[in-house]
């Protein structure tokens, strides 16, 4: 009898083991089916913002490549047309460290009142080093093109006029550099002018320089004095011819 009561004991024991044990499977077996669902669903969504990275990457890349400038793509760009003005002789492409530039010249097709009209040299290159956009970096470049070209008379100047801002041209931010100087010899027998206005504009990895100055429509045509040669050929006429150009070039450019 004891026996056999123990042995009703052990199987029901045995049943509530196996009951016990058999519902922690059923436990365990639905977290495990619920952490590998959850589990399934976070790989989806990780998959997914790979996917996505990977594609605004490759999207970057094919972007860059597109507006990246190569000799046939200058080619193409120097054949622009502007409004108001005429190509000149003198087109040419070279190569700056391995960074080809181009460079073009353009010419007013009509003179103001006082028998001027502006003269424009664009030259447009790839970014080895673009200087950041703004006019304090411009002031500490030593190696500006404007810097390096004005001549030693206007150079030494204490007059001279050499104006860096910042601006915004036809909805682009741009660096704008006036420059105006007159000198005269000692003995009176020369005198030098400079007078020009020049736009910047670059998304850090193409450039725009647009550089205007004034020449005589029909002829050579110079100023007597500082108050004529600013008067023959004003900066606002200049600065509008250059709007011209970045209208022209920067939507193809950027």
């Amino acid at each position: 009898m004891f026996r056999r009561q123990l042995c009703i004991i052990k199987i029901c024991m045995l049943s509530l083991g196996v009951v016990f044990v058999s519902g922690c499977n059923k436990k365990e077996e639905k977290s495990t089916e619920e952490s590998a669902e959850k589990k399934a669903e976070e790989d989806k969504k990780s998959g997914k913002q790979t996917n996505e990275k990977t594609n605004e990457k490759v999207k970057g890349k094919s972007s860059q490549e597109k507006t990246k400038l190569t000799k046939e793509s200058l080619e193409k760009l120097m054949e622009t047309e502007v409004d108001g003005f005429q190509k000149q002789p003198g087109d040419q492409i070279t190569k700056v460290m391995g960074i080809p530039m181009a460079s073009t010249y353009f010419k007013g097709t009509e003179g103001n009142k006082n028998d001027m009209t502006a003269f424009v040299q664009l030259r447009i290159h790839g970014c080895g080093h673009c200087p950041e956009l703004s006019a304090s970096t411009f002031e500490g470049e030593k190696a500006l093109f404007e810097k390096m070209m004005l001549s030693k008379a206007h150079k030494e100047n204490p007059h001279a006029v050499f104006e860096i801002k910042d601006d915004t041209i036809a909805g682009k931010k741009v660096v704008t550099i006036y420059r105006l100087s007159f000198v005269v010899s000692e003995d009176g027998r020369s005198r030098s002018s400079m007078h020009g206005f020049s736009v910047y504009h670059h998304n850090g990895e193409n450039m725009l320089h647009v550089n205007v100055s004034a020449r005589g429509f029909k002829g050579f045509k110079s100023a007597k004095d500082l108050d004529e040669l600013k008067s023959l050929f004003t900066r606002e006429e200049m600065k509008a011819a250059a709007t011209e150009f970045v209208k022209a070039f920067a939507p193809k450019l950027f």
